[in-house]
């Protein structure tokens, strides 16, 4: 019988770490993005280089930070 709360304690560990990985995405790209509008703001930019850039950076960043070359 005490297998089968191991079993479940499992399942529910993958999916919270699941689960706090696209808060952890969402945060991330967020900042970027937000430090892209405030550049473009302040250089007062036509086209929104500065957004596009660090929001692209910020996606990088999530995925080189969260699935390192060892997996």
């Amino acid at each position: 019988m005490k297998s089968k709360p191991t079993k479940i304690r499992r399942k529910a560990n993958k999916y919270v770490k699941f689960s706090s990985l696209g808060i952890q995405m969402g945060i991330i790209i967020f900042i970027f993005t937000k430090g892209g509008l405030w550049l473009d703001d302040y250089y007062h930019t036509e086209t929104p280089w500065y957004t596009v850039a660090l929001s692209l950076t910020g996606s990088n960043r999530f995925i080189k930070l969260d699935y390192p070359r060892g997996h």
